[in-house]
This record gives structure tokens, sequence and C-alpha cells, in this order.
């Protein structure tokens, strides 16, 4: 599967704009989440972004927080995040987009080669500050 950099790229040479849909990681929904990526693949995506839920997403408008909340009340954790990104990238190019505090709390010698492995290409980390970067 190619990175998610090479089908933006791809997507600017061939002077199109580049669909890059979200979808929240949800317990409660994986078992959807193959069609849903097929759908957004039939729909013309270039590359999905996976987004981790967290308690406190700052930098989110006020849906993804609602869906963020009921993510996590459905018990979903890092495993439902690396079954997801494996579902999703054999599909598609895959970003993981969370904050940084669930990667603190799981481990960074443990969460970052574990969504390598399951198929991540792209990490988006909105309140990672450039010093932290």
């Amino acid at each position: 599967m190619p990175r998610v950099a090479d089908a933006l790229s791809l997507a600017r040479s061939q002077g199109r704009a580049a669909l890059v849909p979200y979808v929240m990681v949800d317990r409660a929904r994986t078992r959807r989440l193959r069609s849903v990526v097929e759908a957004a693949l039939e729909a013309g995506a270039s590359a999905l972004e996976l987004g981790f839920p967290f308690s406190d997403p700052i930098a989110d408008g006020p849906i993804l927080q609602a869906t963020a909340d009921r993510a996590l009340s459905n018990g979903t954790d890092w495993t439902d995040l690396v079954e997801s990104l494996e579902i999703a990238s054999a599909l598609l190019p895959t970003a993981v987009m969370s904050y940084a505090n669930p990667f603190w709390r799981h481990g960074l010698d443990r969460s970052l080669p574990s969504i390598a492995r399951a198929g991540a290409s792209g990490l988006i980390v909105p309140d990672l500050s450039l010093e932290e970067a």
C-alpha cells in the first residue's frame, strides 16, 4: 500500500484534490469499518485519517468531541486502534490522528511501533509542540 504522502503527491500530479475522509475508531463499529473504507475508496478517497478518541480533544469541534466521547464510552482502547488500522490500511494509505496523551499513556516505545506494524503511514498529533515533534 502506498504511503499517505505518495497518495497526496499522486493527486497533486494529476491536478486533482485529494479526498481524505476522517473516521473515528470505535469498538462498537469496528465490524463495519471495512465497508466504510470501501465506500470511501469508491467515492475517490486518496487516503484515510483514522482518529483515536481522547477525553479532552481541545482542537476538535463539537461533532468530533461527541464522537470521541461515544467511542470512549463504548470501551475503545489501543487494541481497537491497531485492529482498525490493519483493516483500513489494507485498503487505503492511512494516517492516525490522536492527541499526544494516548501515546504517552500507552508508552512511546510500544505505541509508535505498534501503529507502524499495523500499517500507519502518517501521524497527526495536533497538540504536540514543535519542540516535541
